[in-house]
Parts: structure tokens; sequence; C-alpha cells
């Protein structure tokens, strides 16, 4: 009888035991995530008109249909002397924004650095620090002493013909 009891109890665990084996364990119910806060990408800014554009400081050039600069110029009065700087050809970056530096490197070697950006697709602005400038007869006027950076700004002022 003893044994009866023990076969029949060890059946009894077993059934218990394996009654959950064809049951699904319950599973994770995914937590919905808050939906997510998209940052709205900003317009892409527009381009600068093509045209010529001026302003201060006798600054000039024009801007071509894929937004290059040609024939940057400026003027800037070092110590009493009008200093004419040129550039061909400025390709800004995607941001609108250049640099351009030019080197001299005789007896003192010195930088002369243009930078500008965009402001609008009809405003510009910019700095030139001029450190060295060719002058027309075609000597070369090397600064000791460096005047601060002029600050230029420019407009659009017409489309070209």
């Amino acid at each position: 009888m003893r044994r009866f009891a023990y076969l029949t109890c060890l059946l009894l665990f077993t059934t218990w035991a394996l009654s959950g084996c064809g049951t699904l364990l319950p599973t994770a119910t995914p937590t919905p995530t808050p939906a997510s806060t998209l940052t709205p990408t900003p317009a892409p800014r527009p381009g600068p008109k093509a045209g010529s554009w001026a302003g201060s400081s006798s600054v000039s050039f024009s801007v071509t249909e894929t937004g290059e600069i040609g024939d940057f110029t400026i003027v800037v009065s070092l110590f009493g002397k009008e200093c004419t700087v040129t550039v061909a050809r400025i390709v800004p970056d995607a941001d609108g924004a250049f640099v351009v530096t030019g080197e001299f490197n005789g007896r003192e070697s010195r930088v002369t650095t243009l930078s500008g950006r965009f402001e609008s697709d009809t405003t510009m602005s910019g700095t030139a620090d001029v450190q060295f400038c060719y002058m027309p007869d075609g000597s070369v006027l090397v600064l000791d002493v460096f005047p601060p950076p002029v600050e230029w700004t420019a407009e659009w002022k017409s489309a070209m013909p």
C-alpha cells in the first residue's frame, strides 16, 4: 500500500509539474514607446541672388547663378594708402561662408585674410584683415603694425545684364 501511495503521489506531482509545459509562458507586453519628437528640418536657405553686389569699404563683386563669387574687390585704407585687394573666384561653403587667405613671403612673412558670409539672399557681411598689399606701381606694401580688421557689408544691387 505504501508503494501505491508513493506512486500516486509521484504521479500527481509529475502531472502537476508537467501540466504547465503545454502552456505558453506569459510574453512580455511591449511597452509603447512615446511618439518620437521629430525635430523639423529647417527649410533650405535660399541661395544668394545672382548679379552685382556692392557695399561699404568699397567692396564689390558679382554672384553667379550657382552662388559663386567673382571679381571680389575691397579697398582698404592702410595708414593713408589705398590698398585694393582682388580675388577672381570664391566658392562659398554650404552655409554661404568663405575664408580666403593670401601669403607674402618676402623678408618677412605676412598673411591677408578675407572672410564673408551671406546673411540672406540679398545681404552679405565679412572682414578684411590686411597685412600686406600689392600696390598699383608693382611694389608690395608690407605692414609692421597691423590695423584692426576692416568690417564690410554688401547688398545685392542688380541682376547681371
